[in-house]
């Protein structure tokens, strides 16, 4: 799924750059960067993007993200924790959905408690 991740990653590094007191900048870098499989850098920049702007409108959306960083980084725990919290945001977007009920099922198979068929 990078597709042109490389180039989104180039042009948010730049986005960065520029105005690195942009929230949205490290949620859009944060994109790309989880489709490059980059997770941790994901999950570092979606919370920059947390810190620099608490109030923001999308918090759902840098929630989602943040999400999608932790269930990338095997953290099913903390994606079920972003997620539940980007709806409770307000984030309607089906992606928030699935990425929480991947996480609670990848916990209950660690866990043992359903099997694969």
């Amino acid at each position: 799924m990078t597709g042109r991740s490389n180039e989104a990653l180039r042009v948010a590094d730049a986005e960065v750059a520029i105005n690195p007191n942009y929230a949205a900048a490290y949620s859009y870098r944060a994109v790309a960067e989880t489709n490059l499989g980059r997770f941790e850098q994901a999950k570092a920049d979606l919370q920059q993007a947390m810190r620099l702007s608490p109030l923001d409108p999308r918090m759902g959306a840098f929630l989602d993200k943040l999400g999608w960083a932790e269930l990338g980084l095997g953290h099913f725990d903390a994606a079920i924790e972003a997620s539940s919290k980007a709806i409770q945001a307000g984030s309607t977007v089906y992606f928030t959905y699935v990425c929480l009920a991947t996480a609670r099922a990848q916990r209950r198979h660690r866990r043992g408690e359903i099997g694969v068929d």
